[in-house]
């Protein structure tokens, strides 16, 4: 999977997303509770495979990303990657980054 595929993928689960208040992470809570950061959604949505935040490697790798893709998407909804990178995961869910300042 390419980026451009991902953040389509990612632009479908647009229901649902917040920003974490503390941390201004990504998340995103499925229908049976668990909380999802963007590698994990689109791996649900695409591959009907439930993981952690925590295991948003695995994730990536079964969608057929990139491990660097994965870890620069992953950071970027944690806040800590790129701005180029978080403003189009932003774009894509329809958020914006000034709601949590």
């Amino acid at each position: 999977m390419t980026l451009t595929q991902f953040l389509a993928e990612l632009r479908a689960t647009r229901n649902g997303w917040y920003l974490v208040q503390d941390t201004h992470g990504l998340r995103m809570d499925a229908e049976d509770g668990a909380c999802h950061c963007p590698v994990t959604a689109v791996c649900l949505r695409v591959k009907q495979a439930a993981y952690n935040t925590g295991e948003y490697e695995l994730a990536g790798a079964l969608l057929g990303l990139r491990r660097q893709v994965t870890n620069r998407i992953a950071a970027a909804a944690d806040g800590d990657g790129t701005q180029w990178m978080r403003s189009r995961l932003l774009t894509a869910l329809g958020l914006r980054e000034e709601a949590v300042e």
